[in-house]
């Protein structure tokens, strides 16, 4: 379902999230198991449907935004609102996260470095 476009390119359980330095999308298609080709070199495919999955690269955090990105990377699923370039407006979906690191750069700031991040849909768009 097409939202107008806030102008946040990524919510996650209603809020905007920060720091997003690089912002991806790999429009995965997910192929049935029929899929291949026969001996003339003929396709045949049946196209399950499209992943979205979400590539962030996020800046230099403080603990406060880091403490924010774990708890939304610890859950086991997310509700993200994205922007979609092909209907130049935002989706949302039910996703979950791969695994996020947080390597602190300065004990003295408690500062954190980039990092990046997937997060990877529960069902076709």
């Amino acid at each position: 379902m097409k939202v107008t476009y806030s102008g946040d390119l990524l919510r996650i359980d209603g809020q905007k999230v920060p720091k997003i330095i690089n912002y991806d999308v790999e429009y995965d298609k997910l192929w049935g198991s029929d899929s291949g080709r026969n001996l003339a070199g003929d396709m045949k495919a049946t196209l399950v449907g499209i992943f979205p999955k979400i590539c962030l690269k996020i800046g230099a955090t403080t603990e406060d935004d880091m403490s924010w990105f774990l708890s939304k990377a610890n859950k086991a699923f997310i509700t993200v609102e994205w922007y979609d370039a092909e209907i130049k407006g935002t989706r949302t979906a039910k996703c979950y996260s791969n695994n996020l690191k947080a390597s602190l750069k300065s004990k003295k700031r408690m500062a954190y470095s980039s990092f990046e991040w997937n997060l990877i849909p529960l069902k076709k768009r």
